[in-house]
């Protein structure tokens, strides 16, 4: 056996030296070309180049579109965390449905039991309903956020989204509209508007506010269909 394996061995050494020195030549032969034809060297270096930097703008506008998108999302509508109601959801996900029944009525103990100082929360109450503005008999529908605005502010960025007027108070018979939304209705600071809903007992609901802000933020979804008022006039009127 052994000087089987010793020839195998030898034949190897030598098949590997010419291979390096085939590897060479071809290397020697590429960069030789790349000087001797210039234009087509140019013309294949740019080519390249505009790809690649096609690539990395698209991707990286790409990338920048969803990481603006997920921002604008967490800080209008979602926040880090959601806590609802199981039923509430179910109806929800399934149904298309905002059933004020399904809510949590404890929320302030359920607050108490995960804010701490790296965790901020802030109860809503959002329900979908009709919006009318008498002025003009128009009417659309929109999902009504009832929101506490001192917490609020903590956990969402509305405040800082604000074109006109001012935010909400508590006890404050206002509501805030989108800047899309208020000019499909025709809603200006100090327009009165109505919202025609049902109550958590299903029945039929209407609360009368006055615009006192109107905000302009960069979720579209927000400033298209949305609207805000005091959660203690939500709670009390629904």
């Amino acid at each position: 056996f052994f000087p089987n394996f010793s020839l195998r061995k030898k034949s190897l050494i030598k098949r590997n030296k010419r291979n390096c020195k085939d590897m060479r030549f071809i290397m020697r032969f590429a960069f030789k070309n790349i000087w001797r034809y210039k234009k087509r060297t140019i013309i294949t270096f740019v080519a390249i180049s505009i790809g690649i930097a096609a690539f990395v703008f698209v991707d990286s506008m790409l990338k920048g579109v969803h990481y603006e998108s997920l921002r604008n999302f967490i800080d209008y509508e979602s926040g880090h965390l959601k806590i609802y109601n199981r039923e509430f959801y179910k109806e929800m996900v399934d149904e298309g449905f905002l059933l004020l029944d399904k809510g949590i009525n404890n929320y302030e103990e359920v607050e108490k039991l995960i804010e701490t100082d790296d965790l901020l929360t802030a109860p809503r109450i959002t329900f979908n309903a009709r919006l009318v503005n008498e002025e003009i008999s128009g009417e659309r529908p929109f999902t009504i956020v009832g929101i506490d605005p001192e917490k609020d502010r903590n956990v969402y960025r509305l405040p800082d989204a604000i074109s006109s007027g001012i935010f909400l108070k508590s006890g404050e018979r206002g509501i805030i509209i989108g800047r899309i939304g208020a000019e499909k209705m025709e809603a200006k600071l100090g327009s009165t508007l109505t919202i025609l809903t049902r109550t958590r007992n299903d029945t039929y609901q209407t609360i009368t506010l006055d615009v006192v802000g109107i905000i302009d933020p960069p979720n579209p979804n927000v400033s298209k269909s949305v609207a805000y008022i005091p959660l203690d006039i939500a709670d009390a009127d629904l």
